[in-house]
């Protein structure tokens, strides 16, 4: 038997079997008169769905819940599996039943066979990519004339490679490429400029205060144009007046 509490609105009811005192909210109002444990203990029991063959040696066709499984940890614990044959290999074997029928008709084995390396679909080209800072990386192997120019793992980086390809030997780690244009990924030996690292400091302090000097005159020339305009409606509207 249940009751309203005054304090914070719960259900109080005592579980048939063990006698445990048990709160629920006011939206959820007890169904049933045993406790969750209880109800799982009792469940195992008794089977919800109907099935062929037993859990040891199950029947194509057979629905199952994970709990019945051994999946008592898992998320899977209430859900139901479903025992079907994998249609590549006809492994037997339990998957998830979604729509009255198996979540995937093959099994993982099959699944993921022959997706290794370039097939696989979240395969990303390991020779050539993009770092978080959007300079690209190549990947050299241990005997080209270029690898003491990579990192432990073989990586260097494309615009270090290029200019040491275009001077034929390996750069000095106190030799810096620069990019003309800042564009990272614009690795074209016409865009690029091998300078020491106080000149790259320079060339890049140089270039950011012509570039906030530029800002600062599209800025102003806007400026200029608003002012002109509105010298503009002022005049009209001193010539029409009476």
């Amino acid at each position: 038997m249940s009751e309203v509490l005054t304090e914070n609105q719960h259900y109080k009811y005592i579980c048939s079997i063990c006698n445990k005192e048990i709160q629920a909210r006011k939206s959820n109002a007890p169904i049933r008169t045993i406790c969750r444990a209880c109800y799982s203990k009792e469940i195992l029991k008794y089977p919800q769905v109907s099935s062929k063959g037993t859990i040891d040696n199950p029947q194509l066709g057979d629905v199952r819940h994970g709990y019945e499984l051994g999946k008592l940890n898992s998320a899977h614990k209430y859900h139901k599996f479903i025992y079907s044959k994998c249609e590549v290999c006809g492994l037997q074997r339990w998957s998830i039943l979604k729509h009255g029928k198996p979540e995937s008709a093959i099994c993982n084995h099959c699944k993921w066979h022959g997706r290794k390396g370039s097939n696989h679909p979240n395969w990303i080209d390991t020779e050539r990519r993009h770092n978080f800072r959007g300079y690209v990386m190549i990947r050299l192997s241990p005997d080209d004339f270029f690898y003491p120019s990579c990192s432990r793992r073989g990586w260097v980086f494309e615009h270090r490679l290029v200019m040491a390809k275009s001077l034929g030997r390996n750069l000095h780690l106190w030799e810096i490429v620069h990019h003309k244009n800042h564009i990272r990924d614009d690795n074209r030996i016409e865009n690029l400029q091998l300078v020491s690292d106080d000149k790259h400091k320079q060339f890049t302090a140089l270039e950011l205060k012509i570039d906030r000097l530029l800002n600062k005159q599209d800025e102003l020339m806007k400026e200029i144009k608003l002012l002109r305009f509105e010298n503009r409606q002022l005049k009209e509207n001193s010539a029409w007046r009476p």
